[in-house]
């Protein structure tokens, strides 16, 4: 293990404390594990180098969570491009460079969007159907005054409500 930067260890009731930040700047090898029950880390936790754990190059969670409190973040990428995290009010993912690709690769299988229906239960607005190869919408859509809904190749069939009078 190397790391530069500062590391204080503190034992905890249920595991350990890390306080300040951790920085690794070579390699982590290990055949075995480590393991607690739970640990804390207060400051950033920052990897430049190869984690790997029997000569694989990945790193590996049991069945553990990986909790961040509010507002810590996921970041991923040189310059941290990509960014996932929980502002103590909202979820958010954010991307700061080039496109953000959501793909399925699952073959004939669809990727569902689910929101709250009013009532407390979760049904689906609209999914991409891998099978039939459609956009199938569940629940109504709405557009707003003004907004034309464009439709065709060469968008030749438009409606619009401009607010007073609707127009095909």
């Amino acid at each position: 293990l190397m790391y530069n930067g500062s590391i204080k260890l503190t034992t905890k009731t249920n595991g350990v404390a890390i306080d300040g930040s951790i920085t690794n700047s070579g390699n982590i090898s290990a055949i075995g594990s480590l393991s607690a029950s739970s640990a804390c880390i207060g400051g950033d936790l920052k990897w430049t180098g190869n984690a790997t754990n029997g000569g694989n190059n990945d790193l590996v969670m049991g069945t553990g969570d990986l909790k961040f409190a509010d507002t810590g973040r996921v970041r991923i990428g040189d310059s941290n491009d990509l960014e996932l995290y929980h502002d103590a009010t909202n979820s958010r993912i954010e991307n700061g460079d080039g496109e953000l690709l959501i793909i399925q690769n699952a073959n004939n299988e669809d990727m569902c969007f689910y929101n709250d229906d009013g009532s407390g239960n979760i049904a689906t607005y609209f999914h991409l159907d891998g099978g039939s190869v459609c956009t199938i919408f569940s629940k109504d859509t709405r557009h707003s005054d003004g907004v034309i809904a464009k439709f065709g190749t060469d968008n030749d069939l438009l409606i619009q409500h401009d607010g007073n009078n609707g127009y095909i």
